[in-house]
């Protein structure tokens, strides 16, 4: 029996739901006291944890009735192997709510070449059998499908390659989409796109990035460019702002690659806003840097955990389109005023740091990207009076 203090809370079911958010399903089913309460809490539920291993029965998956985000941990790898079919034959039932579904895939150390084999042949199976239940009618309405490889293997993807191709096809168009861009080649993302003629390609939700501010965000490779161009001939629009990050995809792209942005131009020749010069020139927002690093560190102490990279090429491609150096922002700042920021904290880093090359590179990018910008507000100062 409940305490009354258990009592009022339990009275409260939206709260003790939401207080359960990740909690593994096990648990949530181990602390509701009665299946009333059970039911109640569950309904409220969104977040959930569960290791295949732990089998529960179909009637009370029924009760996750608003559950957006699944982590689901699958050990293919271990003697007590559970069938991927076992989570999908009931999770089915309520699966049209899910957005994001992550796979965990953790590694067994000291596999033998046997065990390798046993776990691939596990993970292809499973796998057909995860596409079969998307064909019922699973994942309808799912946004991203994260294969989350704990070990950081990344041999397994390889083994399964066709299966995943094949799940990729059979989900909903962005998340195949998504899934295509990971992990496949740029044709694979045409087929998708082809299988989908109505898909909105400029789709994005709440756990739904823009696909082509995904892109954007790719350190550039040569095969990547047809990524791009993949989209961009499908309608994607690099002037959308994203939910997300709140700048659009040709913004992005001016923080991260001038081969991004060559092709981003190509689709559209329209001037960039002052605001793309902005981003190139470290104008950066706190949330538009990526991992746990500050943008006003990241940006010069470590060149693979930022969005944003000094790029004299970059900066002199944007002034040559015409981009407005002479553009206002938030208290009156210019393009010039970030870079002096970022050069003054490269600087800094550079006194804490004597034998960073990296930092030395920086300072020597900053100094021509400052000339650059320079002698272009002159000349718009100039060609306006």
């Amino acid at each position: 029996m409940p305490t009354t203090s258990q009592g009022m809370v339990l009275a409260r079911p939206e709260l003790v739901g939401r207080a359960m958010d990740w909690l593994p399903v096990k648990d949530i089913c181990a602390q509701s006291c009665v299946a009333k309460t059970f039911g109640d809490v569950a309904g409220y539920v969104e977040h959930f944890d569960h290791h295949l291993d732990i089998r529960i029965p179909a009637r009370v998956w029924q009760k996750f009735a608003r559950v957006t985000h699944v982590r689901l941990v699958w050990r293919p790898a271990a003697e007590s192997y559970e069938a991927l079919s076992a989570f999908f034959d009931a999770a089915a039932l309520v699966s049209g709510t899910w957005r994001v579904l992550s796979l965990g895939l953790p590694e067994v150390e000291g596999m033998t070449l046997d065990q390798k084999s046993r776990r691939d042949q596990r993970l292809r199976r499973g796998l057909r059998e995860l596409t079969l239940a998307v064909a019922s009618g699973a994942l309808s309405r799912l946004d991203w499908l994260y294969i989350d490889l704990l070990s950081g293997n990344y041999s397994v993807i390889d083994a399964v390659e066709d299966e995943l191709q094949a799940l990729a096809e059979a989900l909903p168009p962005y998340c195949g989409a998504s899934l295509a861009m990971n992990y496949f080649a740029p044709d694979v993302l045409g087929q998708i796109l082809e299988r989908h003629p109505n898909f909105d390609v400029n789709y994005q939700s709440d756990t739904a990035e823009l696909l082509l501010s995904q892109w954007t965000s790719y350190n550039f490779q040569t095969e990547d460019a047809e990524f791009g161009r993949t989209l961009l001939a499908k309608g994607a629009n690099p002037h959308i702002i994203s939910r997300h990050h709140d700048i659009t995809p040709f913004e992005s792209a001016c923080g991260n690659s001038l081969s991004h942005v060559k092709i981003l131009h190509e689709a559209d020749d329209n001037i960039p806003s002052a605001s793309c010069l902005r981003i190139a020139c470290g104008g950066l927002q706190w949330v538009q840097s990526s991992g746990m690093f500050d943008v006003n560190e990241a940006c010069w102490k470590d060149a693979k955990n930022c969005q944003w990279h000094s790029d004299p090429e970059l900066v002199s491609y944007l002034l040559e389109l015409g981009v407005d150096a002479l553009e206002t922002f938030e208290g009156g700042r210019r393009a010039l005023d970030f870079l002096k920021d970022r050069l003054a904290e490269a600087h800094a880093g550079l006194e804490s740091q004597p034998e960073n090359a990296h930092i030395r590179d920086v300072i020597r990018n900053l100094e021509k990207m400052m000339h650059s910008v320079s002698n272009a507000a002159i000349a718009q100062a100039l060609a306006r009076t």
